[in-house]
């Protein structure tokens, strides 16, 4: 495999996977989470033919090549890949490296909880409360969502989270909103 563009490389001054992997030894948790946190992180850097320090932790330019791996090349099934990303993820969380504010630290508002709280499905409720926690970080309540917040999330997504598909959080969003909370929670909503 040949390396991506050198616009992909981390500076000096921005933290990699090299990084996280050295913070591993002082993450809380099971010996055998850090064991598996680190062992993901080499998978990954043999996938994508890179040292852990040539793997950036800038959103944008690690979801590009997560999605340009080829986990194939080194015989990984399709769920080893799912638990390598998942494990990687964890860590660069963990680590505190992460430029995402953490948005399980981020309080519902009393009105988005209400809201979470009747949606039906676990995924709904799931989508709307990671939503509204970027709304409730912004002061911003679910009678005065508009497609300017809507962008600025997706915004945040690409920028901050390693969300392996922004726009598509987004659509499932969008698509929970418009379908279950615009005409019916919200019933003053356009």
């Amino acid at each position: 495999m040949t390396n991506l563009s050198p616009s992909l490389s981390t500076t000096n001054d921005s933290p990699s996977l090299a990084d996280v992997l050295d913070r591993i030894p002082s993450i809380p948790g099971s010996s055998q989470a850090r064991q598996n946190m680190a062992s993901a992180i080499r998978t990954l850097a043999k996938v994508l033919d890179r040292d852990p320090c040539q793997i950036p932790l800038y959103a944008p330019s690690y979801r590009q090549l997560i999605t340009e791996a080829s986990p194939g090349a080194i015989v990984l099934s399709a769920s080893r890949w799912r638990n390598v990303r998942s494990d990687v993820n964890r860590a660069i969380r963990r680590s505190g490296l992460s430029v995402a504010t953490p948005r399980a630290l981020l309080p519902l508002t009393c009105e988005w909880e209400t809201l979470v709280e009747r949606l039906s499905t676990r995924t709904d409720r799931h989508l709307v409360r990671r939503f509204g926690r970027f709304c409730s970080g912004l002061q911003r309540q679910p009678d005065n969502v508009e497609g300017t917040l809507v962008d600025s999330y997706l915004e945040d997504l690409r920028l901050k989270q390693l969300a392996r598909d922004p726009e598509q959080s987004v659509r499932a969003i969008l698509r929970v909103w418009n379908g279950k909370i615009a005409g019916a929670l919200l019933p003053s909503a356009h």
